[in-house]
């Protein structure tokens, strides 16, 4: 019976989990009452009665047993209760399966097999199965109560634990993991059962200190080592006073889980009462010495009969000898035999070396076999125990009691097995190959993986094309000798190295993977056009150390980035050309932090210039791409700039600490200010030139215009004004070869109501912002829009350069700070835009803009110093500047002739000349709306290749824009959207919908819903709230609405999964276990999650269609999940187990989960469904996926759907939990979105 129940017990550690739905766990064995709830039925129970277990038991939290005065026993019948407490730490009660706070609390095992068990699972080694108060006592019979941290922890002083049997087990492998564990003042007695811990350096008891006979009792029992307490190790045998601790022989020995062996046995001296079945004896009783043996046995005598010797039983059971070991007080008795009886015939044995047994015995016969008694099963063969190998066997065929007397003795030697083979290995040398060997092998021998069941066959010297995983080789038995013990060869895999090199090249050296516990120098051989190589660096930001090697002790894959730099010479450039600094480590790519400005008697410094000539400035967001030398520009003559800031209150304030900026695009000039407490500033360093000045202070930014010419500039009485509610303008200038242009009247635009509208002064006045950027790019001709239909008009004017020009507005919402954009491509204010440009020796400069589909020539206006009353542009006198006036932005062209046309006069004042795009190709856009809202333009809407068009979404009072799709796709809840170099047809879908309250966007408003035409309340699986903007898939044509719905569950509060859990409740995919119950830790069935799918599919994309197949044979088609599952078969989301078979209530594995998801992700025609060529199972044990899981497994992973649990493992065939799959499904539905 014990090893059946070891077996039972430790054959598997995986959490039993209660069935959907609820069903009754329990029963009171005296008023045949069920219950479902056991902490409640062991409450209920009164004095003497038993709980009954009729169904695996989990449990979120511990069952406090606190009965003072009353006894109740707890009947485990095989079945299992356990606690999945991932995380919790701790060895308190709370860290429990079981807290016997008072009372007596009796656990056995009624079941056959005695197989149930108490078990406190955590990622861990703390927490117990049992815990046991001050005023509790607990006595375990038989079952089994085990534990991360301790099996049982008799907690607090006067808690009393007994053992009279059962097993007690400390699982989790690590040396705290004891099996019994009790605190100062706590009593504990062991007369028998069995103790055990996992790992082999764990105490088996833990006291603390000596163990105190006042307290501790150990008389009898098994366990897997003999000593007490970590550190220096206390033997059991040294505080047992009446008995012996004796190391087992190998023929009874225990094995418990794994490797884990009971190797110790308790005995102490026993009461053996002799019984002479009506014969006389001279000795009544004796006692047994301290390792449970008699040391002499007495004789016994009968008239006529002959004394056999002394038995267990009065007929047949075993024979005593002095070798005999007795764990329990013993009566023995005589058995005789008549003189004249015939002896049995002597035993002729041989061995069956295949099979390792002793065969041509006779079939069902009693023999010993060196005095053990051991029945011939039905082929008259006795299995060949590992201690009889290399020994002299003595087989005695035992006589019949009343006929026959024991045969003599057969001698027969069991030889040696063959030594174990010597044999050597290659790892995988390719990623997720199948290329390892084992090799030193020949036909003699045999193999296979280590959990495998079948053998192979070798044919040669080598063994191919293996997969990473431990296998073992031994040598085949054959008909005269026997099979060797196995050897193993741990073929390790090739774990992926993947390299960012950055646009570098690695020359030599290149690795594709590493294998574990091997060191790995990594390559040196790198290049980069105009780089040098720094070093592998483990982080993509280049934090940390870099390293030159994959040390032995890393697994899994290896991310590395190549780290370039370059030198920066800064030359001081005073006719000498000294060096100023040096710096050789500049992140390639990044940007250069320039150095402090040097300074020079009788000079100003103006900026670092990329050419001696002193005409190239380095720019401030210039990315590194090269050495570089700089060079210093001094001036004699520069000036300063001085002012003062204030805001736009009523006093106004000075504003102190804002930051103060002379800038051309770019480029920065003259030193940088802060303004001090009366808001004054002064730059000083400036050189001629017209400049922005930038004011910024915290997110306050302001922008104006700036000229200095041959002196000081002073704004004087003209105040700068920095708004004090967040009333910003940015100028900002893209990529390097931009000209630095310096832009005025962006301020204008708050005195412009189309432009600062009512709404944006009051969102302002609440805390909002509104700020105006306009942007300026510099462009080649295949990239500027409208590009082709300005060349169409130039003729043969050559472009000198294109810059595309946008104005945005963006809106900081007072309430949730979410920013708003919209382009502003008209104004109904002109700005000044100054663009540097060397027009020196061209001819009939013109400039020319692309505006909404139509190419035009602009006017040239007198030259002047003011502003101009309309559009068109101006050159300056020395042909080095050109000035734009401008209230629409989009592509501009700046041209001149090849001949000569009379120079760059100013011209009159006459209108603009157009043309129309040189293709004339378009494009349908169709536009649609949902009621609530007006769209500008809608309809279908004809946009030219290349152009740009941008709608406006207006909803009506009470109304709010839910959602905008565009070609089906949701870009969340815009007022406009823009479709950029229009190259296709496109399709724009707005969706309206009634606004909850004063709730200012859908996500705030709650979750999506709407009413089917049944008017059934639905909410929308499928809706995610991606920054404020809930994104949703709706049917086209429901009405949708918006309104929280949250749920409360008990059993969710401090568990990881409770956001997932609410996200997916409160959209009614989910549902829970009852009113007030999710059970995160139980599994899901198939069927049920086969539901899920469908119910979130149907309520985004209406009602499923079916073609009732039914092709399951064990499915309930006209049950609550029948459709779903037929639906999901159709479409390829599920399949069969086999024979027919759905089998819809079992539990569902990770592995079959990922499938689904998959199959679900590859319906729905995701993307990246497909898309996984390149990808590579990082998980631990990817080995042990299924071939059929293994494409949707890497799905999971490179989504990040599913994370994978501890130790980077998948755990393909175990239960996914409730609260997992909700995870997994809140991370899908915000994938699709």
């Amino acid at each position: 019976m014990i090893m059946v129940m070891m077996l039972s017990l430790f054959g598997g550690w995986g959490t039993s989990v209660q069935a959907e739905p609820v069903e009754y766990v329990a029963v009171n064995t005296a008023t045949i009452k069920q219950y479902w709830d056991l902490s409640e039925a062991l409450n209920e129970a009164t004095d003497g009665q038993t709980i009954q277990l009729i169904a695996n038991v989990s449990t979120e939290s511990n069952i406090a047993y606190d009965r003072t005065g009353v006894s109740v026993t707890l009947d485990l019948n095989g079945f299992n209760l356990t606690r999945d407490a991932y995380g919790l730490g701790g060895d308190t009660q709370e860290a429990s399966t079981i807290f016997a706070k008072a009372g007596t609390l009796t656990i056995q095992d009624s079941s056959a097999g005695e197989s149930g068990y108490i078990k406190y699972v955590n990622s861990s080694s703390s927490g117990s199965g049992l815990n046991v108060g001050q005023n509790g006592k607990v006595k375990l019979l038989s079952g089994g109560i085990i534990g991360a941290g301790q099996g049982v922890f008799a907690h607090d002083p006067g808690a009393q634990f007994e053992m009279s049997g059962g097993v007690v087990y400390g699982y989790f492998d690590a040396d705290g993991s004891e099996a019994l564990d009790a605190g100062m003042g706590a009593y504990v007695t062991v007369s028998g059962g069995y103790l055990g811990t996992y790992n082999k350096n764990a105490a088996l008891i833990w006291s603390g200190s000596t163990l105190d006979p006042q307290y501790w009792s150990i008389t009898g029992g098994y366990f897997t080592s003999n000593y007490y307490n970590d550190g220096a190790q206390n033997l059991i045998q040294n505080f047992v006073t009446d008995g012996v601790v004796t190391e087992l022989i190998p023929t009874v020995k225990h094995a418990m889980s794994g490797d884990t062996e009971y190797r110790y046995h308790l005995t102490t001296p026993r009461k053996i009462t002799f019984d002479a079945s009506g014969g006389q004896t001279d000795t009544s009783s004796l006692k047994t010495n301290g390792s449970g043996k008699l040391e002499t046995l007495p004789l016994a005598s009968r008239e006529d009969l002959t004394f056999k010797g002394w038995y267990t039983a009065r007929t047949g059971g075993t024979k005593i000898t002095t070798d005999y070991i007795f764990n329990t007080d013993t009566v023995v008795y005589a058995q005789y035999s008549e003189e004249n009886l015939e002896k049995e015939t002597k035993p002729a044995a041989s061995i069956n070396y295949i099979y390792e047994s002793l065969q041509g015995l006779a079939p069902g016969a009693i023999y010993l076999v060196n005095n053990n008694s051991i029945t011939a099963d039905s082929s008259g063969e006795i299995a060949i125990d590992e201690s009889w190998f290399n020994t002299t066997l003595s087989i005695v065929k035992q006589g019949v009691p009343g006929n026959t007397q024991d045969s003599d003795p057969q001698e027969l030697d069991i030889p040696a097995r063959p030594k174990t083979p010597s044999v050597g290995h290659t790892d995988e040398a390719t990623l997720n190959g199948k290329d390892g060997t084992i090799t030193l092998v020949d036909s003699t021998m045999e193999y296979k993986s280590r959990k495998a069941e079948v053998w192979g066959n070798i044919t040669g010297s080598r063994v191919t094309n293996l997969k990473p995983n431990e296998y073992i080789v031994r040598i085949k038995a054959t008909e005269t000798s026997f099979k060797s013990d196995y050897a193993l060869v741990d073929i390790k895999p090739l774990y992926p190295i993947e390299f960012y090199l950055n646009d570098g090249t690695i020359l030599s050296g290149d690795v594709k993977g590493y294998h574990p516990g091997i060191d790995l120098t990594l390559p040196t051989q790198v290049s980069l056009t105009g780089a040098r190589f720094a070093g592998w660096y483990r982080e993509s930001d280049f934090s940390g150390e870099p390293i030159t090697q994959i040390s032995s002790g890393t697994e899994g894959k290896v991310k590395l980035y190549a780290k370039w730099t370059n030198s920066f010479t800064f030359y001081y450039n005073d006719g000498d050309r000294n060096v100023y600094d040096v710096q050789d480590e500049v992140l390639h790519g990044g940007t250069l932090t320039m150095p402090e400005p040097p300074t020079r008697d009788g000079y100003t410094f103006v900026g670092w210039y990329k050419d001696t000539a002193l005409t190239k400035p380095w720019q401030l967001n210039e990315q590194v791409s090269a050495d570089t030398k700089l060079y210093a520009r001094w001036e004699k003559q520069v000036y300063s700039i001085e002012g003062t800031v204030i805001n736009d209150a009523n006093p106004f304030v000075a504003v102190p600490g804002a930051q103060v900026k002379v800038v051309q695009g770019n480029v920065q000039f003259g030193s940088t200010a802060v303004t001090d407490a009366n808001g004054h500033f002064m730059v000083t360093g400036v050189p001629n030139g017209t400049y922005n000045l930038v004011v910024t202070k915290g997110d306050q930014l302001v922008t104006l215009i700036v000229v200095v010419k041959g002196g000081n500039f002073n704004f004087g009485d003209q105040y700068i004004i920095l708004p004090e509610g967040k009333k910003n303008t940015a100028l900002e200038v893209k990529g390097t070869n931009t000209p630095s242009v310096v832009v005025d009247k962006l301020n204008d635009l708050f005195n412009d109501s189309a432009s600062f509208t009512a709404e944006d002064k009051t969102q302002v006045d609440l805390g909002g912002a509104v700020k105006f950027k306009l942007t300026v790019e510099k462009q080649e001709a295949g990239a500027a829009v409208g590009a082709s239909s300005i060349q169409a008009i130039a003729g043969n004017r050559v472009i000198d350069m294109y810059l595309d020009m946008s104005l945005f507005k963006t809106l900081t919402d007072s309430v949730t700070q979410n920013d708003t954009t919209v382009p502003l491509p008209t104004l109904g204010k002109l700005l000044k835009i100054i663009v540097p440009v060397d027009l020196t020796g061209k001819n009939d400069v013109v400039l020319y803009r692309y505006h909404e589909g139509t190419a035009a020539k602009m006017n040239q206006l007198p030259y002047s110093t003011t502003m101009a009353a309309q559009e068109g542009f101006m050159i300056d006198p020395t042909d080095k500047e050109l000035t734009i006036f401008s209230q629409n932005f989009s592509t501009y062209a700046i041209a001149y002739s090849n001949g000569s046309n009379g120079g760059n006069t100013g011209g009159g004042a006459g209108g603009s000349s157009g043309g129309a795009a040189s293709s004339g190709v378009s494009y349908t856009v169709t536009v649609t709306g949902s009621q609530g809202g007006t769209i500008s333009p809608n309809g279908t809407v004809k946009v030219a290749q290349g152009a740009s068009q941008t709608f406006l979404f207006t909803p009506q009072e009470g109304y709010i824009v839910a959602d905008v799709l565009v070609d089906g796709v949701s870009v969340g809840a815009v007022s406009s959207y823009t479709l950029s170099q229009v190259k296709a047809a496109h399709s724009i879908q707005v969706v309206f919908a009634k606004k909850q309250g004063d709730t200012q966007n859908a996500a705030n408003a709650g979750l999506p819903y709407y009413y089917t035409s049944d008017n059934q309340k639905l909410f929308i699986g499928f809706a995610a709230d991606d920054s404020g903007m809930m994104k949703y898939i709706a049917p086209s044509w429901a009405n949708v609405l918006f309104q929280p719905n949250p749920k409360a569950f008990t059993d969710i509060a401090g568990h990881w999964g409770a956001s997932p859990i609410q996200f997916v409740t409160e959209r009614e995919i989910f549902l829970g276990t009852g009113k007030q119950q999710f059970s995160p830790n139980t599994g899901m069935t198939r069927a049920m999650l086969a539901t899920v799918i469908g119910r979130m599919y149907e309520r985004s994309y209406g009602p499923l269609e079916t073609k009732g197949t039914r092709i399951f044979t064990d499915t309930q088609y006209d049950s609550w999940y029948g459709a779903y599952i037929d639906w999901a078969y159709q479409n390829g989301i599920i399949q069969g187990v086999g024979g027919g078979k759905f089998e819809p209530n079992r539990t569902v594995t990770r592995q079959e989960l990922a499938a689904m998801f998959y199959r679900f992700a590859d319906f729905l025609k995701l993307k990246d469904a497909n898309t996984l060529s390149q990808a590579q199972l990082t998980y631990s044990d990817a080995s042990s996926i299924a071939a059929w899981a293994e494409q949707a497994a890497m799905y999971m992973q490179e989504t990040g759907i599913m994370t994978g649990r501890a130790g980077a493992t998948f755990a393909p065939k175990n239960v996914a939990t409730r609260a997992e799959v909700a995870a997994m499904f809140k991370r899908f539905i915000e994938h699709v979105l």
